[in-house]
Formats: structure tokens, sequence, C-alpha cells
């Protein structure tokens, strides 16, 4: 069978075609995912262990009701807890300095207790090179607090839970 330049082009475009849609699927399937967050800039001091702290603190998961919203995470009263109606937490807490921490604790409450709340978490910071570093993680705490000890200054924090069951939440991240 010989190939006459009609059947050439038209083989070359359904090819050209191919090409283009799997190269613009990918380019459209990129740009939907979730990205992740930059964290911190680069050349920040690191200010003094008594330098006073001052948190933000933002829920990356859609938040439903704003009295248990993301900032309760940081206000130090175990009372309030944030909760965002959902089957996981993600928290970024910013501060204005590159700050060296001593340890945290999550105080979970009931949510570390009970086997169908948290199925695994993670905290993270933000070092010196402006890059994510895993600072603790693990799967059901088992506990109302889990203590998680760094030595490592850090500007921005990042909580996240998940569960496969149950909506979640967390009462405090304490510092020190």
């Amino acid at each position: 069978m010989k190939l006459n330049n009609y059947t050439f082009a038209i083989f070359f475009s359904v090819v050209a075609a191919i090409i283009t849609s799997i190269i613009i699927s990918k380019i459209m399937m990129e740009q939907s995912m979730p990205q992740t967050a930059q964290c911190g800039t680069l050349g920040r001091e690191e200010v003094p262990y008594e330098t006073p702290l001052h948190a933000k603190t933002t829920s990356l998961v859609q938040e439903m009701e704003p009295r248990t919203a993301a900032s309760y995470l940081t206000d130090k009263n175990l009372e309030t807890f944030a909760y965002p109606q959902s089957l996981q937490v993600d928290y970024l807490i910013e501060f204005s300095q590159l700050y060296p921490f001593r340890s945290f604790d999550i105080v979970w409450g009931e949510y570390g207790k009970t086997d169908n709340y948290i199925q695994e978490w993670e905290l993270l910071g933000c070092n010196r090179d402006a890059q994510w570093v895993q600072l603790g993680y693990g799967l059901f705490p088992g506990e109302e607090i889990t203590t998680v000890s760094v030595d490592i200054p850090v500007s921005q924090l990042r909580l996240k839970a998940s569960s496969a069951k149950d909506w979640i939440g967390v009462y405090e991240l304490e510092f020190e």
C-alpha cells in the first residue's frame, strides 16, 4: 500500500491533534491540583526566645461556622476549639519572625482519645531556608495532648490531620 500526500497529511493531523489534546489535558490537570504553599521568606533573622509572639492562624480547609474558626487554635483558651466541620484539618500559623521554638503541644481533646476521629496527623515548620520540614507526625494519637519537641527555628507552622469517619477539630496548639 502506497501512501500519498493526502493520506500522510490526514495521518499527521490526527497525530498532532492527539498530542495537543494530551498536552492541554496535562496542563489543565496541573492547574486544578492544589499547589503546595511556599513558606516564609529567605533571609529572616532569628529573634531571641523571649520575643513576644504574634500568630495569625488560617484554615486551609473551608470553614463552615465562624464560632469554631481557625483563630481559636492559638487563642490560649482550652474552652474553644478550631473545627472546620470536615474530615480533615489543615491550619497555617504564621509568625512575624523566625522563632526558636522548643516544643509544641497539640491539644486534641476528645478528638485524640477516640479512634474514630484522628487517623493521622502531621506538624510542619517553615525553616530559615523557606522550606517546609516535618516536625512531627503520627497515626491515631490515643491521648488528649501530643507534645512535639523541636530544635530548629521556624517562621510558620502547618498542622494537618485527617479522619475517615467523623469530622475532626483541634482545641489548641500551644508553643514554647
